[in-house]
């Protein structure tokens, strides 16, 4: 997944919240970043990302954020409340936001 830059999720309906387990490395990746003297802090699991598109998640709530990216869009996700603050450092013409409460 460290070559990943573009994400799609959609049609989970399971999907509550979004927060930063989604985007933290795994055990394995942390390792490695110990024995290559890389902050383990400093780990993704997308350190590559830059769109990203959620839709169709109708139970969706919450989202937590991910701060590397370049464009996202939101579509058909009726409950989703909140938003990361971190929208603001993405550039307008980049976030589309579609069918959202």
């Amino acid at each position: 997944m460290v070559s990943l830059e573009f994400l799609r999720v959609e049609v989970m309906d399971g999907l509550k919240r979004v927060g930063a387990e989604f985007f933290e490395a795994t055990e394995t990746d942390q390792v490695n970043a110990i024995f290559n003297r890389v902050s383990r802090s400093s780990v993704v699991s997308f350190p590559r990302l830059k769109r990203l598109q959620f839709g169709y998640n109708e139970k969706w709530k919450e989202w937590e954020g991910y701060s590397c990216l370049h464009s996202l869009e939101f579509y058909e996700c009726p409950i989703l409340e909140t938003l990361p603050e971190l929208l603001q450092m993405i550039p307008s013409q980049s976030l589309s936001i579609l069918s959202v409460r």
